[in-house]
């Protein structure tokens, strides 16, 4: 059996003696320990974030110096561009781990409530930046995420 990425997260934080809930909870039952939870949890994503310039640097110096890009400088700037989203997942993982939040479950209700965003004719829309809009059918996902997460607290839901 191929181990999960939630299984990963898992062994890591359990390595690292980070905090963990087998079902949906805030952090120690308590708003003021979930309150810094999520103030540190927005300081790391932030500083992971911006890690982001020093890839936007690289390639702006080589435009500005009209520096041809190689094969390796393209693989070199995709594995920068793969380790940083990577990062940033495996934190955003991690953090759902720790309220004890399937990620899976939540992935797959956003991306639903995210497909129905397009258009009555059926094609997408977006604004002018290209970020996509919601459409006329489109569903918020709290609710079925409210749904999910009475169910697990009511079972005793782990995964």
């Amino acid at each position: 059996m191929s181990k999960t990425s939630q299984d990963s997260i898992k062994a890591f934080n359990k390595l690292y003696r980070l905090p963990m809930s087998d079902t949906p909870a805030l952090i120690n039952g308590s708003s003021i320990s979930t309150i810094e939870r999520l103030e540190a949890f927005k300081k790391t994503l932030l500083d992971e974030i911006s890690e982001v310039d020093d890839i936007i640097n690289k390639l702006r110096y080589r435009e500005a110096h009209d520096i041809p890009m190689s094969q390796e400088d393209t693989v070199n700037i995709l594995a920068d561009i793969a380790d940083w989203l990577g990062d940033i997942q495996i934190y955003c993982k991690s953090e759902l781990l720790k309220f004890g939040l399937d990620d899976e479950l939540v992935f797959s209700i956003i991306m639903s409530s995210n497909m129905s965003k397009l258009g009555d004719d059926g094609a997408p829309l977006y604004d002018e930046h290209g970020k996509v809009l919601k459409g006329p059918r489109y569903w918020p996902p709290e609710p079925q995420l409210r749904r999910y997460i009475q169910a697990a607290i009511r079972t005793g839901y782990v995964k």
